[in-house]
């Protein structure tokens, strides 16, 4: 239903959507298939500049979408799929933020470890490997000590590698 269309996703995320499918995100467990679908739902309904995709993001801070994050992140972390699917949420919604840049959350500096742990662990998956990148620069952005802490964790020297392996 999400992926046929403007007016359906704004039907989606007027109806609940959102709040729904953060709620099964939060209830998934050691289910992939239910973590993986709700996040595709996810990045799908924000990802864009329509009035239903603005509110989409704001619904995602709302619930807590930065802590639910890394949560998934930490549960889910030998998939693939599902750590590329929170890395492009992750840096949809934080390159969005209303939030003054400055401003960081300590969910930001761990979903920002367990990103660089996922680009180590798992160096060969192009898809893992773009929207990680795009969550460091998303989060390393955001304020002064997220930037010292990309280079602590080591973002540059993966980001470098991933731009080796992948030079497309």
């Amino acid at each position: 239903l999400v992926m046929n269309g403007m007016a359906q996703q704004e039907e989606v995320v007027h109806a609940g959507g959102v709040e729904a499918l953060c709620s099964a995100l939060r209830r998934s467990g050691n289910q992939i298939e239910v973590a993986s679908h709700a996040l595709h739902t996810l990045c799908a309904l924000s990802t864009g500049s329509a009035a239903h995709h603005i509110h989409t993001r704001g619904a995602l801070q709302r619930c807590m979408l930065i802590e639910m994050l890394c949560s998934v992140m930490k549960g889910h972390r030998a998939d693939a799929t599902v750590i590329a699917l929170c890395s492009e949420l992750l840096a949809v919604s934080t390159a969005s933020q209303e939030v003054p840049l400055g401003v960081s959350s300590h969910y930001e500096f761990q979903a920002l470890r367990l990103v660089v742990l996922a680009m180590d662990e798992q160096p060969t998956i192009a898809t893992l490997q773009r929207h990680c990148c795009s969550a460091v620069h998303a989060i390393s952005r955001r304020s002064a000590p997220l930037a010292a802490e990309c280079a602590q964790a080591g973002a540059a020297a993966a980001i470098c590698r991933a731009m080796r392996r992948f030079r497309s």
